[in-house]
C-alpha cells in the first residue's frame, strides 16, 4: 500500500511541474519582430536630432556619409541640438549664459571659452615659443623638468598642465613676458561681456628659494583694445609684488590668486605679463600654471565632450 502511495505521489509531482511549466511557457511573449528603417527616409528634423547624438570626434567620417548628411552637420539646428544634448552644456547655457545665448553654437561647442584656461602653454608643456611674447630675448628663460630642486607640485598645479612637470625658469637679469588674451577671438560675445560680465579669475603658482635674491612680479590688465594710448582703455589692474631675500618663503610652491568681478562694459582684451629680475644664474625662482578663467554669477561648471 505504502508504495502505490509513492507512485502516485510521485506521478502527481510530475504532474504539477509539468502544468507550472506549460503555464509559464504560455505566458512567455512572443518576440518582436524589429523592422530596420533607413536613415534616409526619416525626416530631416529627425535626422538632425539622431545624429546630434553622434560623438565628435565621428563627425568628419559621417559628413562623408552622403550630401544630406554632410548638410546636417553645417546647420545652426545640428549644434544647437549637440549643445543641448550634454547635460552640463546645457546647465551652464541655461542657468550661468541666460539670457544671453551663444550666437554660433559650433564654435561655442569646440572653444568652450566659459570653461577652460584662456592662459597658452602655461607651464612650458609645449616650449617657450608656444604662447608668450617675449619683448627681449626669449632666451632669458628656460623650461624645467622635474621637483629636484623644489618641493612637489601640489596636485592643483600638475591638473593646470594635464599633469605636465614642467616649469618656467627665467635666468639672470631682467626677465619679462607676456600673453594678450582676445576675448571676443576664445568665443565670447560683446552681448556676454558687456550684459553678464563674469568674472575674471586669475592664479599663478611660483616658488623661490630663500638663498636666491630675487623680485618676481605679474601684472594684469582688463582692457578696451589690445593696443591704445588713451588713459581709460585700462578698465581694472592687479599687480603681485612679492619680494624673497635670504629670510623669505621656504622653498615652496605658492599660488597667488586675484579676480575681477562688476568691472563695467567694454573688456575685450586681457593683458597678463610677469617679471623677474635676478641676481643669480640661474633663478631660483620657479613659475607654473598659470590660468585665467571667466567665470558666470560666481560660479564654476564644466563639461567633458
Amino acid at each position: 500500500m505504502s508504495a502505490k502511495v509513492t507512485k502516485k505521489s510521485r506521478w502527481l509531482e510530475r504532474e504539477k511541474v509539468g502544468v507550472l511549466e506549460h503555464a509559464h511557457l504560455r505566458h512567455q511573449r512572443a518576440p518582436r519582430k524589429v523592422g530596420l528603417v533607413s536613415l534616409q527616409s526619416l525626416p530631416n528634423e529627425l535626422l538632425t536630432h539622431i545624429l546630434s547624438f553622434v560623438p565628435w570626434r565621428w563627425l568628419p567620417n559621417c559628413a562623408l556619409v552622403c550630401k544630406a548628411w554632410k548638410g546636417v552637420f553645417s546647420g545652426k539646428t545640428f549644434w544647437h541640438d549637440k549643445c543641448h544634448n550634454c547635460l552640463r552644456i546645457r546647465r551652464f547655457v541655461d542657468g550661468f549664459m541666460a539670457p544671453y545665448v551663444p550666437r554660433d553654437w559650433k564654435k561655442f561647442y569646440f572653444e568652450r571659452p566659459c570653461t577652460r584656461n584662456l592662459i597658452k602653454n602655461p607651464s612650458g608643456k609645449d616650449g617657450l615659443s608656444s604662447g608668450w611674447i617675449y619683448p627681449t630675448r626669449s632666451d632669458k628663460w628656460q623650461v624645467e623638468m622635474g621637483d629636484s630642486s623644489t618641493a612637489t607640485k601640489p596636485d592643483r598645479l600638475l591638473a593646470v598642465s594635464d599633469g605636465s612637470p614642467h616649469h618656467f625658469v627665467p635666468c639672470e637679469g631682467s626677465c619679462l613676458r607676456y600673453q594678450v588674451i582676445d576675448l571676443l577671438a576664445e568665443g565670447f560675445t560683446p552681448a556676454i561681456l558687456d550684459g553678464d560680465q563674469p568674472d575674471v579669475v586669475i592664479s599663478e603658482w611660483y616658488t623661490s628659494p630663500p638663498d636666491f635674491f630675487t623680485t618676481f612680479n605679474f601684472k594684469v590688465e582688463l582692457l578696451k583694445q589690445e593696443e591704445s594710448a588713451a588713459v581709460d582703455n585700462v578698465i581694472e589692474s592687479f599687480r603681485y609684488r612679492p619680494m624673497n631675500g635670504p629670510n623669505g618663503t621656504p622653498n615652496e610652491w605658492q599660488e597667488v590668486m586675484t579676480r575681477f568681478y562688476k568691472y563695467g562694459p567694454g573688456l575685450r582684451f586681457i593683458r597678463f605679463s610677469e617679471q623677474t629680475t635676478n641676481s643669480s644664474t640661474p633663478s631660483g625662482t620657479k613659475i607654473a600654471g598659470c590660468v585665467i578663467k571667466l567665470e558666470f554669477r560666481n560660479r564654476v561648471c564644466e563639461w567633458d565632450v
